[in-house]
């Protein structure tokens, strides 16, 4: 279910206080807009009434989308909440692990999830990607931030993945979809069992792909 609580945040130019509707659950199955407006930064932006200052609000959110079977939970700190999910699952044991149980610690990282399963690709294996691209450009003397999927782009020979590198203004990176592909199939073997997994939080980010044996 998606409902918003009402807080009141302090606007940080001008430290006049008022409301703001926090919607600490998104359920993008029951409200599709939602998850238009969550991308567009829509539901997080704070307009000061009194000096027009914009600001993001961040805080606690889950996410779920029954189709991509996702749920994600965007916190720093606090603990996965253990309801507010769908009430027509036979058991909370069976829905959890009937979805795919992410971590993450920013708004950005909870958007690029969103992309990954909206494109159907494995988030463990572009975290793979991720780490031996990174290792490559290190090796050639560029040294980036982080780096976050961004889309996939074109079809057949052309088809192709685009990376966002953090910390590089309007820098972006792009590999073609057979070296995904490529990399995926000759690791496959690193990666757990997805049942071994199954209603597990997991936080699959560059640590949880450094952490594999290859």
């Amino acid at each position: 279910m998606s409902l918003p609580t009402v807080e009141i945040v302090t606007c940080p130019k001008c430290n006049h206080e008022q409301d703001f509707a926090m919607w600490a659950s998104i359920n993008v199955s029951n409200s599709p807009l939602l998850k238009k407006q969550f991308l567009a930064g829509e539901l997080n932006k704070c307009v000061c009434k009194e000096c027009g200052h914009e600001a993001m609000v961040e805080h606690p959110v889950l996410y779920h989308d029954a189709e991509k079977k996702l749920l994600v939970w965007l916190s720093n700190d606090e603990a996965p909440p253990k309801d507010d999910f769908d009430p027509s699952a036979p058991s909370m044991k069976e829905f959890l692990e009937g979805n795919n149980l992410r971590l993450v610690r920013s708004r950005n990282e909870l958007i690029e999830k969103i992309l990954i399963f909206d494109a159907g690709l494995d988030d463990r294996h572009l975290e793979f990607i991720k780490l031996v691209l990174m290792a490559q450009m290190s090796k050639n003397g560029q040294e980036i931030q982080g780096m976050l999927f961004a889309e996939v782009v074109g079809e057949g020979a052309d088809k192709a993945i685009g990376f966002i590198l953090a910390g590089e203004e309007g820098n972006g990176l792009t590999i073609p979809w057979s070296a995904y592909e490529e990399l995926a199939t000759q690791h496959a073997d690193i990666f757990p069992d997805p049942k071994t997994e199954a209603g597990k939080w997991l936080r699959v980010d560059l640590e949880y792909a450094n952490s594999l044996k290859w």
